[in-house]
Formats: structure tokens, C-alpha cells, sequence
């Protein structure tokens, strides 16, 4: 994975006055770590990538995560792996198939498994989750020099509130 900032920006952070070598090493190595976990935390990727999912549709919209999206390469049904028709509103990563099956209303329309390629995510990594990638990062650095067991699980609050918007949810 991608670190989300650079290791100048954590050490800005950090505000230490002088980094010897091993330092920085172990900074870098805390960023890495730390924008795996804020992505996890958040249920979501940051970065610009491309995706290839499995997703399950039975009404619209179809919801596609890790946005903003940028584009759909493509759409296809699962097990028959025709590409189908579909309108999108990428910002909000809404895909609208229509319902091909109608039975006036008496029964939900049947599961189907749908693979979508799209390209979804920031680019450049907007400043507030820079920032929170920041926070965190200062502060795993500076419980690496007293007792990791005692670390927190999460992000520290001031970068919890910074990721919050960004968290997705699951749904239904």
C-alpha cells in the first residue's frame, strides 16, 4: 500500500527539532501502518484505484464504495459475464440498472451478482484526512517511545475527528 502522506508531513507533526536516520526509517514504516489502519477504520480506500468487485443487486441503486468515482470500465452480470446497460451518477457512486423484472409489485426482484470495474477514490488525498493520517501517526510515534501496550486501538480523537466524514456504512 501507498502511504497517504509524505514523511516530511509526519514529521511536521511530530515536531521533533533534529531526525537522525533510524528515525525517519521508523517514521516511514508508522506511516505505512497508520494509512492501512485509517483505511480500515473507515471502511474504505483514499487512494485513486482501480476496483474490481463482486457486488449483489437486487434494486436500484447499486451503491459502489470507495468513491468519489471517476469511471466505470465495466459492468457485467456474474455468471453470464454479459455487460449490461446502466446510467450512474459517479459523485454519489450510484449505478441505476432498471429492474428488468416486474411482476406488478407482489414480489421482490430476484438476487443477481454483478462485477463492476470502476476507478474510485481521491486524487490528491484531500488535507483533512492528511492531516488526521498526521495526528495519528505523531501520536503511535510518540507511544513507540514510552509502552506500545498501552496504545490506543484506534485513531486518537482530534484524527477520529477528522476521518468521521469520511467513514463509510454499511448498507443494509
Amino acid at each position: 500500500m501507498n502511504p497517504l502522506i509524505s514523511v516530511v508531513r509526519a514529521q511536521q507533526a511530530i515536531n521533533r527539532s533534529s531526525w537522525p536516520v533510524a528515525e525517519t526509517d521508523r517514521v516511514a514504516t508508522l506511516i505505512g501502518v497508520i494509512s492501512h489502519a485509517a483505511e480500515r477504520w473507515a471502511r474504505r480506500r483514499f487512494a485513486k484505484t482501480t476496483h474490481d468487485l463482486i457486488l449483489s443487486y437486487q434494486k436500484d441503486p447499486l451503491w459502489l464504495p470507495n468513491g468519489p468515482i471517476h469511471q466505470i470500465v465495466s459492468l457485467t452480470e456474474g455468471s453470464s459475464h454479459l455487460p449490461m446497460g446502466y446510467q450512474a451518477i459517479l459523485p454519489l457512486g450510484q449505478v441505476f440498472l432498471g429492474n428488468s423484472f416486474d411482476d406488478g409489485g407482489t414480489r421482490a426482484p430476484p438476487e443477481r451478482l454483478l462485477r463492476v470495474v470502476y476507478e474510485g477514490g481521491f486524487d490528491p488525498i484531500p488535507d483533512d484526512i492528511q492531516e488526521a493520517i498526521a495526528l495519528w501517526t505523531a501520536s503511535a510515534y510518540w507511544q513507540t517511545e514510552q509502552d506500545p501496550a498501552t496504545a490506543r486501538a484506534g485513531p486518537p480523537p482530534a484524527a477520529s475527528c477528522l476521518l468521521q466524514p469520511y467513514r463509510r456504512t454499511l448498507f443494509p
